[in-house]
């Protein structure tokens, strides 16, 4: 097994790695997994299929759910599980302590926290030299192997409000925190501005719809719809 696993692409953790098959007849042969091009991931010469995912398991009888880190292989007609791990968090709180924004919506510097179970704290500090630009995800952090992902969101249409969304672990299993704020304090378009800018913002916003330009904002909010 590889020491550790590309939870994008997965396939490229199995590269130069052997594997059994076992064929309905009882026949069984090694091959070894390739990578053509770097690309396209076979074994031998039949191509083959790999994928991450996250499965939840609960208990039939507690209730208890319980959640893993899959790696899938697709060979033929067979789907088999290749890797699996349970996700173990070592925190149960996540806190947004600090972020600056670059003037167009991007956010440049975080810091956070993050408490274990014994009420540890351990403080965590994150810089983008091109920012997180708003309105995507993105991983900026891994802590013990799972990853700390930043959603940053700015309201469409000359919104008013901004809202920062920080995540430790996967959607299925982890923990959050959130911080919002005017969007004026992140991007200076006058769409996000307030009294006669903002007024002027919305006229320009009305003329850019009529003319179909100017679509989106520097902060990558909508400025019209169609």
């Amino acid at each position: 097994m590889p020491e550790e696993i590309n939870e994008d692409k997965p396939e490229l953790s199995f590269e130069g790695k052997s594997f059994e098959i076992e064929y309905y007849d009882g026949r069984k042969e090694t091959r070894k997994f390739i990578m053509e091009d770097g690309i396209f991931p076979y074994l031998d010469d039949e191509f083959v299929e790999c994928y991450f995912d996250i499965e939840k398991e609960t208990d039939g009888i507690t209730g208890e759910e319980r959640f893993f880190k899959t790696v899938r292989i697709i060979f033929i007609d067979s789907v088999e599980p290749i890797y699996k791990e349970e996700i173990k968090l070592a925190y149960d709180e996540i806190e947004i302590l600090d972020y600056e924004f670059d003037g167009k919506g991007g956010v440049t510097h975080i810091k956070y926290s993050l408490k274990d179970k014994n009420g540890n704290i351990t403080e965590r500090e994150c810089s983008f030299d091109s920012g997180v630009a708003a309105n995507t995800y993105e991983v900026i952090d891994k802590v013990d192997g799972y990853p700390v992902t930043l959603n940053n969101y700015i309201e469409n249409e000359g919104g008013t409000n901004y809202y920062l969304h920080i995540t430790y672990g996967y959607n299925e299993e982890n923990i959050y925190d959130s911080a919002y704020g005017d969007a004026k304090a992140c991007c200076k378009c006058m769409c996000h501005q307030e009294g006669f800018l903002y007024i002027i913002g919305y006229i320009m916003m009305k003329i850019w719809k009529l003319f179909r330009s100017n679509h989106y904002c520097r902060c990558n909010a909508v400025h019209w719809w169609e």
